[in-house]
């Protein structure tokens, strides 16, 4: 009979520490969840280039080169050229 005892007790023992590793896992989890953003919050300009790198990159193209800025010609470029 105390044998039978001890071995429930041990059989317990065993299932409380399930449990307890168990809820030390599901806070582990918990803990390592993504905190909620604060949508106002501003944004680093850092952050705003990675992002906008992302959207290039996604919806243009990783090989994608930005075109030079373009450059006005001057009037005398315009005079020049149209009395070919």
């Amino acid at each position: 009979m105390f044998a039978r005892l001890v071995n429930a007790l041990s059989r317990l023992n065993r299932a409380a520490l399930s449990f307890k590793k168990y809820a030390d896992f599901r806070a582990d989890i918990k803990e390592r969840e993504a905190k909620p953003l604060d949508p106002k919050q501003k944004i680093a300009d850092q952050q705003c280039a990675a992002l906008a790198t992302l959207l290039d990159r996604h919806f243009i193209g990783s090989d994608y080169q930005p075109p030079t800025a373009y450059v006005t010609p001057s009037p005398q470029d315009q005079n020049t050229s149209t009395q070919h």
